[in-house]
């Protein structure tokens, strides 16, 4: 049996500390077939050091948006290449994603759903680059994965 492929979007903007946070948090997941694709918005472009490059991990840079409507633009253009039979479309960079987070969602999976969400009752998040890890209550997006 074949393992379904998750790829997890991700949009950034000039938050490359956080960033690495996250693309830490994508390399721990305990999921084996996964992608993550980083949409970088941002007028200085992102690549890759040498060692990331054989993890699965796409950046597309696209430069910074000049409006709302044009970020949403890239985004959707973007959103359109992806390949695989699920998305996380919401990696957050400034999230803390448990190692069991997308493992734990494709399992909610069932042949006829076409999505799955949860709703946490805690939220992990960094702020501003900072070796911390701060907790709310669920108060941020749900945590979902689409059928692509």
């Amino acid at each position: 049996m074949t393992v379904p492929k998750v790829v997890c979007f991700c949009c950034t903007k000039g938050r490359f500390e956080i960033l690495r946070k996250s693309i830490s948090f994508f390399l721990a997941q305990d999921y084996e077939n996964k992608e993550l694709v980083i949409m970088n918005n941002h007028e200085v472009p992102l690549v890759l050091s040498e060692e990331l490059q054989s993890e699965n991990i796409t950046v597309v840079n696209k430069g910074a948006s000049t409006s709302i409507e044009h970020f949403v633009d890239m985004m959707n253009e973007v959103l359109q290449t992806l390949e695989g039979d699920f998305i996380a479309p919401a990696w957050d960079d400034d999230d803390v994603w448990l190692p069991w987070h997308l493992s734990s969602l494709v399992k909610l999976f069932t042949p006829t759903a076409q999505a799955v969400r949860t709703s946490p009752n805690y939220h992990f998040y960094c702020r501003n680059g900072k070796p911390s890890i701060n907790m709310l209550g669920c108060i941020c997006e749900p945590t979902h994965l689409v059928r692509l």
